[in-house]
């Protein structure tokens, strides 16, 4: 039985099955493969886009990947202890090495652009926002650092540091509710679920009003948003839509403030309806009016021809 010589190639050399030696080949040349160009890299299932450009769902597998690799527990800072939070610092630190990001600046800027979109965390405190403004003004403006600004609110920002803390929302449940939900329903539950009451401040007593962080909890509690500055656009939304609330002096939209009062209006598919009965009604008395006008000329007519 005649055996042949078995080639395996790797590289430029073969192995000689027949006499178990290493040979070449002068015929074997190695070719590089052309690398072909890439609009976008794939890092652990989440699309890298040059552009900056995500969708929704891409963004929600995102945010959940970090809730579960993060270390969520209790930390305590400046003797306060802080539950269920993570570390901004840790949390860049695990964007950038699970997407293989270039920079930790490009890691805050997806960050703040996912938050923008799902609203999936919020800050709990700061060295920084704690080095800025006294403990007392921090807990009443703290849920929502921009929230008092005359422009819409924008979502919390990551710091690169290991003194912030944040907690993830419940984006996830948020999202379900609000996908069916309309927002004529939220506006009817919000102006059912609101406490209204008389108030007072600065020896003025203001009667049938709500306080703006009133309504942010609500809208929070309710899952119709995930954070307290989704909270505040989502009212100043409604406001706009159905002319739902309105500030007693007419110089604040929605803030998350406690000094701040809010009067419930007439909404406006509730006042079409008031509208539409008003003109009935008033065109009800004109036919009355009609037919009166008509009854007396008609009895008139009867009276002076037979009488």
């Amino acid at each position: 039985m005649k055996l042949t010589k078995l080639r395996t190639h790797k590289d430029d050399h073969y192995i000689d099955h027949s006499s178990g030696s290493l040979g070449t080949s002068a015929n074997t040349q190695s070719t590089p493969l052309p690398m072909e160009p890439q609009t976008n890299t794939r890092t652990n299932g989440f699309h890298v886009n040059p552009s900056g450009t995500y969708t929704e769902d891409e963004f929600m597998d995102l945010a959940q990947t970090m809730q579960r690799r993060l270390k969520i527990k209790d930390r305590t800072y400046r003797f306060k202890k802080y539950t269920h939070v993570f570390v901004g610092q840790q949390a860049i630190d695990f964007l950038v090495s699970h997407l293989q990001l270039s920079t930790r600046q490009a890691a805050m800027e997806l960050a703040h652009q996912m938050n923008n979109v799902l609203h999936c965390y919020e800050q709990v405190v700061s060295k920084r926002t704690l080095d800025s403004k006294s403990m007392n003004h921090y807990y009443y403006s703290t849920t929502s650092s921009t929230a008092a600004s005359s422009d819409l609110p924008t979502a919390d920002r990551l710091e690169d540091s290991e003194f912030a803390f944040y907690r993830f929302t419940h984006y996830v449940v948020v999202a379900k509710r609000v996908a069916t939900t309309s927002t004529a329903d939220m506006m009817r539950a919000f102006q059912r679920g609101v406490k209204v009451e008389n108030r007072t401040f600065l020896m003025k007593t203001y009667h049938n009003v709500f306080l703006g962080s009133d309504a942010v909890d609500y809208l929070v509690a309710q899952k119709f948003a995930a954070s307290r500055v989704q909270a505040v656009q989502l009212g100043r939304r409604l406001a706009k839509e159905y002319d739902l609330f309105v500030h007693v002096t007419g110089e604040h939209e929605l803030k998350d403030d406690i000094f701040l009062y809010y009067r419930m209006l007439p909404p406006k598919t509730m006042q079409v309806d008031k509208d539409k009965a008003k003109a009935l009604k008033q065109k009800e008395k004109q036919i009355l009016h009609a037919y009166f006008v008509v009854s007396i000329l008609f009895a008139s007519f009867i009276y002076y021809y037979f009488y």
